[in-house]
C-alpha cells in the first residue's frame, strides 16, 4: 500500500502498489500498478507518475550494467 501519513492520513490518498516480475527471453520485466486514485487525488496521480517512470527508468539503467 501507498497511503498518506501525518496530517493528511485521514484523507489522502489509499493506494495499492503491484509488482509483477516475469521472466522473458531477454531477462525480466517488471510491471508497476498503483491503483486506488480518486478523482481529488489528481495531483498524487501526477506525481506517482513521474516518480514511477523516474524510478524505474533508474532501475532499467542499473540492471542494464549488471548484464
Amino acid at each position: 500500500t501507498w497511503n498518506a501519513s501525518g496530517a493528511e492520513a485521514a484523507t489522502g490518498i489509499r493506494t495499492v502498489v503491484k509488482w509483477t516480475l516475469e521472466q522473458v527471453a531477454e531477462g525480466v520485466l517488471v510491471r508497476v500498478e498503483q491503483s486506488g486514485f480518486r478523482p481529488q487525488d489528481q495531483r498524487s496521480f501526477m506525481g506517482a507518475k513521474y516518480g514511477w517512470e523516474r524510478n524505474l527508468g533508474e532501475l532499467e539503467r542499473v540492471a542494464a550494467t549488471l548484464q
